[in-house]
């Protein structure tokens, strides 16, 4: 083989190697849940893993914490339903069950979305969740103005008292995971991969999803 073959065949080697190096970044910045993480593109595959793990881990640890708190709230409204002979007090407005029951379908709904976001991640089901989340907040802040117009207000009872605490607590919960939550969706649009914000923002709103279930069927139905 003569010296400008090898040379030519040096250059298609080199040429095919970075070729197959750019199409390997380029699955890291497009692959989705699958490659992404908190690197922005600049961090290796391994570790964009492992920030998604950390991330994983941190969040569950914060999720034992806040279920440690939402059953302490439920502890207290057992003890304090427990001692009154009627519950809920003849001479209070009632709690509002129907306009509940359909909030709660919206924040289940907005769980699904969330589940489907996760395995197919696309613009559609990260905005469904979100607007899932709004109406929930939305439409308890309005059936909040007409129970207070109503005259069931903080101060007016216990039976007030505990409800406007555990629903209220929730309620900040949505909230915050709301706002984390299109935090992930925002940086998983810009940068085209799981960051780990995306990852954690996701445990967390099937965390705030699912404990308003026990806490609805405690505080509506008990």
């Amino acid at each position: 083989m003569s010296s400008s073959g090898a040379e030519l065949g040096l250059r298609r080697f080199v040429q095919m190697s970075v070729s197959l190096n750019g199409n390997h970044r380029g699955v890291g910045q497009n692959g989705g849940r699958g490659s992404g993480g908190g690197g922005g593109g600049q961090a290796g595959p391994l570790e964009r893993r492992h920030r998604i793990y950390r991330a994983q881990v941190g969040t569950v640890l914060f999720i034992l914490s806040e279920i440690m708190l939402f059953a302490g709230l439920s502890s207290v409204f057992v003890v304090v339903r427990d001692r009154f002979l009627e519950w809920p007090p003849s001479d209070l407005p009632r709690y509002p069950l129907e306009i509940t029951l359909m909030n709660t379908l919206f924040l289940l709904a907005s769980g699904v979305f969330n589940w489907l976001f996760r395995r197919r991640p696309a613009v559609h089901w990260g905005w469904l969740t979100l607007a899932g989340g709004l109406l929930f907040v939305i439409l308890q802040g309005i059936e909040w103005v007409r129970l207070i117009q109503h005259g069931l207000t903080l101060t007016v009872s216990v039976y007030a008292s505990i409800f406007y605490v555990i629903v209220g607590c929730h309620a900040l919960h949505v909230v915050a995971g709301l706002l984390w939550y299109f935090v992930g969706f925002w940086v998983w649009r810009r940068t085209s991969l799981w960051q780990p914000v995306t990852e954690a923002s996701t445990i967390f709103w099937f965390f705030v999803v699912l404990v308003w279930l026990p806490l609805y069927f405690l505080v509506f139905f008990s």
